[in-house]
């Protein structure tokens, strides 16, 4: 494990650690229900100008120190070529529908995260608020701050503020399950846990709240993580020392587990909490969930992700598994080394302003498991540019232990900062392999905060397409430094493997922060849900499906022949020609406007001397 700069303080004279796992058997804190409309029809609220120095005196020597050591060993290089790593005509992705999500609301950074489920129904949360809308015209159904679920478990009060939420879909289940955190202190740090009891995320919600300080001693949980196997879910955190910076007071990471249907039920949560998890005598810091994003039925093990998230540099990763469901599990850390290096980012930089956001450190902060094969991503230092990037990572055999292989790539620009990404299994091509989506926030000297996609798949990325351009600045906090992360929303569609819905944050018009909800559909088309349809299906692609007005369909010839493609509606009946012509041997593409089409479900025919293929196609 090669590395420079190493911080020992940021290990806080962390003791040598043995693993061990306590039990707990949480009973329901109450029931909450959502329901439609506005929490108050006026839903008046003071909104304080958020103060403080992003570095605060205890931070400066620490993390400041780092990026500062980081900047001078990789200075930026304005004007430097802006290559993508094994950029090799990869396609962009095709973006559908998209709407203005949550606002700011006296609290930053927005911390953005979605889910949605098969009834067009999105929940989307930030710092301050819940609110669920409609995917299909963005209108919202119900409207909420973040305290409709803490008070139901009973937590009122000035000193019972809360933040950091996550959403995920249970697809298993077909109901959500939340997480919001309650409290910076020892006394009032609680772990709030909502599962709904149906599909509907405006009806009532279970509340469980698990003790923030489980080891009553000095410290409180901060940054959670969420995941889900077939039975259970899991909650991963960081326990914070009382009254000192989360940079320098980490002690150590922990992993919550919990059975899903208890709760579900509003029976009692039965749960547990490992602790201990290190390696070579130091806790291991800020374990991410690896969230599965297909073969979920059978599932029992669980993995995460760590590394050594404030070096300068560093190529170390931790995997850690929790081998089974609880009263079977065991946890084991193996540590691999990536072929590029991470570290920490420099600030990001915005138009006409000295002031930068803030990027953290270069802790993993997405991770897929798909078809055996992990996807992983976080902030990192851009060295070619020396600029803010990402570090995207593969972990090939994820679930085969003395076959895994890694490998990375540094991802950034010299007049565009990138940071806090997040990633969506956008489908499959060849082999049978993932294509990943990896969302993204974005800024420059010339850019306003907004966010970006961009495509990976076996070894090769596609341009970067920007989802969404800001309209300002970020110009919130006192000092020299804006919040812009911590986290970024991203879930892709259980059913349509070649859709994900995307929310982030971007600079509105009066210099605060808004989010933006945006559909992403796979230039491939949608996946098949087995390899036999895939082979089946490689004769004719439709994409984007759903699509809403150009629409392409790909196809592949084995030589030069006459193609006929034509549409019909669901009753057989021819509605146009489409293409009558000559095509070319090889993969092409024909596309047509399908705007003007009324919403429902069409059938497009291809033919030619050696194709004969037909597919549905929806316009929403």
């Amino acid at each position: 494990m090669k590395g420079f700069y190493w911080l020992g303080a940021f290990l806080f004279a962390a003791p040598l650690f043995a693993q061990q796992a306590s039990s707990f058997r949480i009973a329901p804190s109450g029931v909450v229900h959502l329901g439609t409309g506005l929490e108050d029809p006026w839903m008046p609220q003071l909104l304080p100008k958020p103060s403080g120095d992003y570095y605060s005196k205890a931070s400066k020597v620490g993390l400041k120190l780092q990026k500062q050591a980081s900047s001078m060993a990789f200075p930026r290089k304005v004007g430097a070529s802006s290559m993508l790593p094994n950029k090799n005509n990869l396609p962009v992705p095709v973006l559908g529908r998209s709407f203005q999500g949550n606002y700011f609301n006296s609290s930053v950074p927005l911390d953005n995260y979605l889910a949605f489920n098969r009834d067009s129904q999105i929940v989307s949360v930030v710092n301050t608020t819940i609110q669920v809308y409609d995917m299909r015209d963005g209108s919202v159904s119900s409207s909420k701050t973040l305290k409709f679920f803490t008070q139901a478990a009973g937590l009122g009060g000035f000193l019972n503020n809360r933040f950091d939420p996550k959403v995920i879909y249970d697809p298993l289940a077909d109901k959500f399950i939340a997480v919001v955190l309650n409290g910076n202190t020892p006394a009032s740090s609680k772990i709030v846990m909502a599962f709904s009891q149906s599909n509907d995320p405006t009806g009532d919600w279970n509340i469980y709240t698990l003790p923030g300080n489980p080891f009553n001693d000095t410290t409180w949980f901060d940054f959670p993580t969420l995941s889900i196997t077939e039975d259970e879910v899991f909650v991963t955190g960081n326990q914070i020392k009382d009254g000192v910076s989360w940079q320098l007071g980490f002690t150590q990471s922990v992993i919550w587990q919990m059975k899903k249907a208890p709760a579900y039920a509003g029976d009692t949560l039965i749960s547990q909490i490992w602790s201990g998890i290190g390696y070579d005598g130091r806790p291991i810091r800020n374990l991410h969930a690896v969230a599965r994003r297909s073969e979920l039925a059978g599932s029992r093990k669980q993995y995460f992700l760590s590394n050594r998230n404030f070096d300068v540099q560093n190529d170390t990763l931790f995997f850690v598994t929790l081998s089974d469901t609880m009263g079977a599990a065991q946890v084991s850390v193996e540590v691999m080394l990536l072929d590029k290096a991470y570290g920490l980012s420099p600030d990001a930089r915005q138009p006409d302003t000295s002031k930068v956001l803030a990027t953290n450190d270069a802790r993993v902060l997405s991770a897929n498991l798909d078809r055996n094969t992990i996807h992983f991503a976080g902030n990192s230092i851009d060295t070619a540019h020396g600029s803010s990037g990402i570090y995207f990572g593969e972990i090939q055999q994820a679930e085969n232990p003395g076959q895994r292989s890694v490998r990375g790539w540094q991802i950034g620009f010299d007049s565009l900062d990138l940071g806090y990404p997040n990633l969506a299994t956008m489908g499959y091509q060849n082999g049978w392999e993932p294509v990943t989506l990896i969302a993204f926030n974005h800024s420059g000297p010339n850019t306003f905060p907004g966010h970006s996609v961009m495509l990976y798949h076996d070894g090769s990325f596609s341009e970067v397409l920007r989802v969404k351009e800001g309209l300002g600045n970020l110009l919130v906090l006192n000092g020299g430094v804006e919040r812009w992360g911590d986290y970024f929303g991203a879930q892709q569609d259980y059913d349509l493997y070649g859709r994900a819905w995307i929310s982030g944050t971007f600079g509105f018009s009066n210099s605060r922060h808004s989010t933006w909800i945006t559909e992403v559909f796979s230039p491939f088309g949608s996946a098949p849900s087995s390899i036999e349809e895939a082979q089946k299906s490689q004769e004719m692609q439709v994409f984007p499906n759903p699509g809403y007005h150009r629409v392409h369909v790909s196809f592949s010839l084995p030589g030069s022949e006459e193609v006929l493609l034509e549409v019909y509606d669901m009753q057989g009946k021819k509605l146009h020609t489409l293409y009558k012509g000559q095509g070319y041997a090889g993969e092409q593409v024909i596309a047509f406007e399908a705007g003007h089409l009324a919403s429902g479900s069409y059938i497009l025919r291809i033919s030619s001397a050696s194709v004969q293929s037909s597919q549905t196609f929806i316009k929403p």
